[in-house]
């Protein structure tokens, strides 16, 4: 064999044994490889996934179908964390502030019923049984004098005024109930809110004329006078409640003799009410 042909055999050899290798070398390198492009994967889903979620936050959707009180940014605006977008009010309901003074609210409740709630309130924060005490009706302007809407009581606000001893009482009306309304119930619409406390049949109205600074002038069995001092409660027209000092069938003077003195005689004309 000449030796050309034995030089060209073993290049031959040579390249083929090259190729082997490589081929070889490549088989070795296909699970890192794929070990590699699946880690790529992932990491491109994670990647899909949070360009995803970065898309839905660009779309507001309001937790509930309202009505557009106001509108604070543009098209193409961009916006902050926190930052004020809107306001929105539901059609279903809605919520007004109602100022009470402490004393009314006092004169409202018997005085077992206002310390119940003041222990809840102190403990809990709760009004939930204030709430089932009360009886609220609202109206609006423009309203007859008898058209008005139930409503609940939901909060008391924190920032009651200390220097008039007013609470802020928060109600809610339901506007489904709200029937025949004749303005539409929009936000900053005044009301007046009206509270109707439970029955307290212990206390006792008399004329506003027959107190006489906390004090009544009463006709005693034997037609002598005396003068009683009484706790009053809720004023309505010309009646005043009387939360203790009096009792049941007991005589009170709507005239006072001048002058007078505890004890002495007195003719009396009584004036009964009409049963």
């Amino acid at each position: 064999v000449p030796q050309t042909q034995v030089d060209l055999e073993t290049r031959n050899l040579l390249k083929q044994e090259y190729l082997v290798q490589q081929l070889e070398n490549s088989l070795n390198l296909n699970p890192v490889i794929k070990q590699t492009l699946l880690a790529s994967r992932e990491a491109t889903l994670a990647n899909l996934e949070k360009v995803r979620l970065n898309l839905s936050d660009t779309e507001i959707r309001a937790p509930f179908s309202g009505q557009l009180s106001q509108v604070q940014l543009e098209p193409g605006q961009y916006v902050t964390a926190r930052q004020k977008l809107l306001e929105i009010y539901g059609r279903q309901s809605m919520k007004a502030d109602a100022h009470l003074p402490l004393f009314k609210l006092r004169q409202l409740l018997s005085p077992a019923q206002f310390q119940q709630f003041s222990t809840e309130l102190n403990r809990t924060g709760s009004v939930s049984g204030l709430a089932k005490l009360l009886k609220i009706h609202v109206s609006f302007p423009g309203e007859s004098a008898d058209t008005r809407w139930p409503a609940r009581l939901v909060a008391l606000r924190e920032n009651t005024q200390e220097s008039t001893r007013t609470l802020i009482l928060t109600v809610l009306l339901d506007k489904t109930k709200v029937v025949n309304a004749s303005i539409p119930l929009l936000k900053g619409l005044f009301a007046e809110i009206e509270f109707e406390g439970p029955p307290q049949p212990q206390q006792i109205l008399i004329p506003q004329r027959a107190l006489h600074q906390g004090k009544v002038y009463l006709a005693d069995a034997q037609n002598k006078l005396q003068i009683r001092s009484v706790q009053t409660g809720l004023e309505q027209g010309d009646l005043v409640a009387v939360m203790s000092g009096l009792k049941q069938g007991e005589r009170i003077l709507l005239t006072v003799p001048e002058p007078f003195l505890p004890g002495m005689a007195l003719r009396v004309q009584e004036n009964r009410p009409n049963p």
